[in-house]
């Protein structure tokens, strides 16, 4: 594992990367995979591990920022995949994979009552903004300053906001993550304060006439997997039913936290919910889903057709469908509880390794989610995370150089996702190197 240390102008993910920069705008195609000075190249994975174009292994904690909840080129989801490649991979024609999905979904998934396939998570939130529009016949979205709900321009309002910008608490101003965006976006979204229910509830009563739904994140990855308040999420969830607001609930990450998905949990029920991730077995897919009511706005046997027209190339692909049948088969509550087992043992572990160490950080999130900072601070929300984040961001890059060098990756965000095919083992090696890190770096 000690062949190719990272960082080396020598190394084949740096040629690799040089390369890219000339015909992929910043080098590759997701900001979300970029670290400086150039990020790791994988070739090959089998089970929690992937090996890079240089040879060197290493323990997979990011799992494809959630998507391959069941590591790396899992032999049934490999075998489902190349069953359906070789009877049909893709055709203009609903398929019978589709239904069967979808009465998994139905059935796992509270909130669903009927649902409809896209190809990623920002898409089925982009979906959902429109079913609420088109039910309600309202434009203005509420979200959560700070959250993450994909690329669309509404939805990442206010994601990235900072002092500079932010505006007052009471009154969160909507601050445009994409330079460009519309003012027009800006107008239609309406921020609101994390896990403070009366700043939340007074901002809303100020728009309630224009608007159509609150968007939430019951543990926000942004936010290093904070859980929101119970009575922050049961309180605007009263508010939302008693004035005819429709309830967005954002699951495409969270719903690995329980079998029936965090909303279980917290004991809501959404009015529409998104999923995805996962749920595709390593393969592009997006789900939203709600009550029959709302969802009929997709309708398009009905009197006067579908209210949201819905096409897409790849909605409903067959590949991907028959991936995501096997992922949630394998997805039983025997898989949940050895995640959550996981879990327990690595949060456990990073906090004796802080106290053993005089670290003053702080671990927390929720099932095979964990969130940690390495520095001292308490944080309830965006804001009093941001200060944090910007004072250990070199820090948290030495950390995550320091677990390239000893066989572990995860990105340097002070978050790890992990995976059904981990053990224990996994989980004590991630300790031990963050252990020793702490001790010979800090």
């Amino acid at each position: 594992m000690t062949k190719a240390l990272y960082p080396s102008a020598e190394s084949e993910s740096c040629a690799l990367f040089k390369r890219a920069q000339k015909v992929i705008a910043g080098g590759a195609t997701r900001d979300t995979v970029y670290f400086a000075p150039y990020p790791l190249y994988a070739k090959s994975g089998q089970g929690a591990r992937f090996v890079d174009e240089d040879g060197v292994e290493r323990i997979d904690f990011t799992n494809s920022l959630s998507s391959g909840i069941h590591g790396h080129c899992h032999p049934d989801i490999v075998e489902a995949i190349s069953a359906q490649a070789k009877e049909l991979i893709g055709v203009s024609l609903p398929t019978k994979p589709e239904i069967q999905l979808a009465e998994i979904l139905v059935d796992r998934i509270p909130a669903f009552e009927q649902i409809r396939f896209t190809n990623s998570g920002t898409e089925a939130v982009m979906l959902a903004v429109k079913a609420a529009r088109a039910y309600t016949e309202k434009a203005k979205i509420a979200k959560v300053e700070g959250t993450y709900h994909g690329s669309l321009d509404l939805a990442e309002v206010s994601q990235n906001a900072s002092p500079a910008n932010w505006g007052p608490l009471d009154k969160p101003k909507s601050v445009a993550t994409a330079s460009g965006t519309p003012k027009a976006v800006l107008n239609d979204s309406v921020i609101i304060p994390f896990n403070d229910l009366a700043r939340s509830i007074a901002i809303l009563e100020e728009v309630v006439d224009d608007l159509a739904a609150i968007l939430i994140d019951l543990v926000p990855g942004f936010m290093r997997f904070l859980m929101a308040d119970q009575e922050y999420i049961s309180g605007l969830c009263e508010w939302a039913k008693n004035r005819g607001v429709l309830i967005i609930l954002d699951e495409v990450m969270t719903a690995r936290g329980s079998y029936n998905g965090m909303q279980e949990v917290y004991g809501i029920t959404p009015d529409i919910c998104t999923v995805g991730k996962f749920v595709g077995g390593g393969m592009p897919l997006g789900v939203v889903g709600g009550r029959r009511e709302v969802m009929q706005v997709f309708d398009s046997t009905s009197e006067h057709g579908a209210l949201v027209p819905q096409g897409g190339s790849f909605n409903g692909h067959p590949v991907s469908m028959a991936s995501g049948i096997k992922s949630m088969q394998l997805m039983d509550k025997s898989a949940y509880d050895h995640l959550a087992l996981l879990g327990d043992r690595a949060r456990i572990g990073l906090r004796v390794a802080m106290s053993a160490t005089g670290v003053n950080g702080k671990v927390h999130g929720y099932g095979s989610m964990i969130g940690f900072s390495l520095v001292s601070g308490d944080y309830s929300d965006r804001r009093s995370l941001f200060e944090l984040i910007k004072k250990e961001k070199d820090l948290m890059m030495q950390l995550s150089t320091y677990w390239f060098n000893h066989g572990v990756f995860a990105l340097p965000r002070g978050a790890l996702l992990l995976s059904t095919v981990m053990t224990e083992a996994d989980i004590d090696h991630m300790v031990d190197v963050t252990h020793q890190f702490m001790l010979s770096e800090m």
